[in-house]
């Protein structure tokens, strides 16, 4: 036995609608009375996704320092095990690290292989060191914002009227 209100008894006597329609439309409105309203329902699904994209930045927060720190144990083992200092070296060898100057003692082919560009120059807890190119660029590809020190020699002006004259090697500055 169904509950018809005044319209649906008209609607049935019309032939509009039948008894199944009704039953249905009745069905339809039940759930509508008894599940959650819409507004909540939205609010519901907009706290849920905030919170998965919140999840989601920290993960990859996570990720990301994770992976960084690997980055750096890696670049500490290149640079320990890859380190050309040599303890007898009596030349220094002035350079740039950001806005100072600074100094490592190099022998006479280390100095060339600076000038060069062949050899780079890093800092591995305080102490400069000296590396291969190759794996300063390891290091800069690790980590961009490693401290290394790379000459350039095409960095050199075309025009330069002292491209010419060699610095002397006993010139210390």
């Amino acid at each position: 036995m169904t509950i018809k209100n005044a319209l649906q008894e008209q609607l049935l006597k019309a032939g509009l609608a039948n008894e199944k329609q009704l039953q249905k439309a009745h069905k339809k409105n039940k759930s509508k009375k008894t599940g959650k309203p819409k507004q909540r329902d939205d609010l519901a699904a907009a706290y849920a996704a905030r919170t998965k994209a919140e999840r989601k930045e920290q993960q990859e927060k996570a990720r990301l320092a994770a992976l960084k720190k690997a980055n750096q144990k890696k670049i500490l083992q290149l640079i320990k095990d890859n380190t050309l200092n040599d303890d007898k070296a009596e030349l220094g060898y002035q350079f740039t690290a950001g806005n100072n100057i600074k100094k490592i003692y190099v022998t006479e082919t280390q100095r060339k292989a600076l000038i060069d560009g062949e050899l780079a120059i890093t800092f591995l807890k305080g102490r400069r060191c000296l590396i291969t190119k190759e794996i300063a660029e390891q290091i800069q590809q690790l980590d961009p914002d490693k401290m290394v020190v790379i000459n350039t020699p095409e960095n050199k002006d075309p025009d330069d009227p002292y491209a010419d004259f060699e610095v002397p090697d006993d010139l210390n500055w």
